[in-house]
């Protein structure tokens, strides 16, 4: 009976699997053994379900789980009933552990200084080239920028790009609104000041001679010295400027006595 046995499961061909005495048919890939074949019946498959695979032809009652990509890999070809997932590295990793077309292991390329540029991802790791000439990288670009030309955006530099960094810009001061603001300021200033020395010189004419010298002395250079250095200290405050003369020449004024 033994060599029956023996000789009987030597039968059993390439496509067929052995359950007890009986030589079963193998499922196709992409399927599992619902039941197993009996003397009377053929084997029952049954395609695996989503997240499983089996690739061959088989006599399995279970499909194999899919592969799930580690840190630093991403799924390079997905999961099908009759073939597993295979990974790759992610963007801005390397394989250092291949398995066939695919990698179970991955390290992150290191990273380029600033003033260098990333000239080959390689298979191993990154490979680092310095920026030369008017460009500039942070050590993140694949290849170094020219730097901002400040002038041709309408924009005046701030501060000069080097290998590392881009040029800095901003707005451009409108000096011409300056001055045409400051022009009828300084013409208007220079008209009260004028009027001011006139009131002064007449009202040293007036007064009487025990009050003329002093107050003569103090009124112009008060009226003279004082508006020049407050219109430099506060030259963008026009109106403050403007009411501090026309106050002090009221006050020279009011003092001096006219025929």
């Amino acid at each position: 009976i033994r060599l029956t046995e023996n000789n009987y499961a030597q039968t059993c061909h390439r496509a067929e699997y052995r359950v007890g005495q009986e030589c079963c048919p193998m499922c196709p890939p992409g399927n599992r053994v619902n039941k197993h074949c009996t003397e009377f019946t053929s084997t029952s498959c049954e395609p695996c379900a989503d997240g499983t695979f089996l690739d061959q032809l088989n006599g399995q009652t279970e499909c194999f789980p899919c592969k799930t990509c580690d840190a630093g890999l991403k799924v390079k070809r997905p999961c099908t009933t009759t073939s597993d997932a295979v990974c790759g590295p992610q963007d801005g990793f390397f394989c250092v552990d291949r398995r066939g077309d695919g990698c179970v292991a991955a390290q992150k390329h290191r990273s380029c200084k600033a003033g260098q540029y990333i000239s080959r991802r390689a298979i191993t790791d990154t490979e680092c080239s310095d920026c030369t000439g008017e460009t500039y990288s942070n050590g993140t670009f694949p290849s170094c920028q020219p730097h901002t030309k400040c002038e041709s955006e309408g924009l005046q530099q701030i501060r000069p790009g080097n290998h590392a960094a881009d040029s800095e810009c901003g707005p451009k001061h409108d000096s011409s609104n300056k001055t045409v603001i400051i022009v009828p300021v300084i013409l208007v200033a220079v008209i009260i000041v004028a009027v001011a020395v006139a009131a002064a010189v007449m009202c040293r004419r007036n007064k009487r001679p025990k009050q003329k010298t002093r107050s003569y002395s103090y009124s112009l250079s008060f009226i003279y010295f004082r508006s020049y250095s407050l219109f430099f200290i506060y030259f963008r405050s026009y109106s403050l400027f403007f009411i501090y003369l026309i106050c002090n020449l009221w006050i020279l004024l009011k003092n001096c006595e006219f025929p």
